[in-house]
């Protein structure tokens, strides 16, 4: 039976992971500033960047008023890594269901964007 996924790519990064990078990496705020610019608390903006709490739309709001980088954004990192995990978790169920469709090319994904939509 042909595969239905590519197993070769790398899983995306978890949105806490990519959220670390960006904003308190490369901006340079500690996790204790980081929280106060959200006003949300130093334990829930922790959970968050270590994967133990989703990254919601409500804090996709937040960084938007903040750092002008888009909620959508936010979202589709959290999409695809989720997508990711549980393609994982259900690759043995989903190879068992009949293929009606076959897409050949591959749909873009957050990844492949090569810059944040970031306003001045």
């Amino acid at each position: 039976m042909t595969r239905m996924f590519r197993f070769d790519a790398a899983a995306p990064p978890a949105p806490g992971e990519v959220l670390r990078q960006k904003l308190l990496n490369d901006m340079q705020y500690s996790q204790a500033e980081l929280a106060h610019m959200l006003g949300v608390s130093k334990p829930r903006l922790n959970m968050i960047l270590k994967g133990r709490c989703q990254l919601s739309a409500e804090i996709a709001l937040r960084i938007e008023r903040v750092f002008g980088i888009s909620p959508q954004f936010w979202l589709r990192v959290r999409a695809d890594f989720d997508l990711f995990e549980e393609r994982q978790r259900m690759v043995e169920e989903l190879e068992g269901l009949p293929q009606l469709y076959r897409r050949d090319e591959d749909l873009p994904s957050v990844w492949q964007v090569s810059e944040l939509n970031v306003e001045a």
